[in-house]
């Protein structure tokens, strides 16, 4: 496939993984420009797609994917806290944009050529099947985050799977839930 058409996807997979981190509870606070949030979902875009390049080609460590989402909320909040509802950039919004993004990556690996993320997007629906009330947007500790994955690591390991592929499973399947 040609530069241009793997270009065009993945401009394609960014729009869905914004798109879908911007769903919930508000992001941006009251009065924030257009002008503003389009820099900040170009800023943001650009400094994922860095980490990915880098790093997701190769099977990456979870503390060095879990360094990765607190950078991402870092980098959010320092250069763009100013329209981030109060200042902030949650982590269930830093996991959510890295491991969605990745995981659309990794179902194209043919095109893409990036391994098998180590964690999976939580959502609300990956929540309520590992028994959770806690709101995927309101989720800033990343020690919360973890106990997430090792609930969803203990469902994937029932079923002899991987997290990714857990996740995969259960989502493409949510239609039914």
């Amino acid at each position: 496939m040609n530069e241009k058409k793997i270009e065009f996807i993945k401009d394609e997979l960014w729009m869905l993984t914004i798109n879908a981190i911007c769903r919930g509870t508000k992001l941006y606070e009251n009065g924030a420009s257009k002008e503003r949030k389009r820099e900040f979902k170009k800023e943001l875009k650009r400094y994922v797609e860095k980490i990915v390049e880098k790093q997701y080609h190769t099977e990456v460590e979870e503390e060095n994917h879990k360094k990765n989402i607190k950078s991402i909320c870092k980098k959010a909040e320092n250069d763009f806290g100013d329209i981030l509802k109060n200042g902030k950039f949650m982590i269930g919004r830093g996991q959510k944009i890295l491991n969605l993004y990745l995981k659309y990556l990794w179902c194209l690996e043919e095109i893409t050529n990036i391994a098998e993320p180590p964690h999976c997007p939580i959502d609300s629906k990956i929540l309520d099947s590992i028994g959770s009330d806690i709101n995927w947007t309101e989720l800033d500790n990343i020690k919360e985050y973890q106990g997430l994955i090792e609930k969803i690591r203990k469902k994937a390991n029932d079923k002899s799977v991987s997290i990714s592929q857990w996740e995969l499973e259960k989502y493409s399947r949510s239609w039914a839930w």
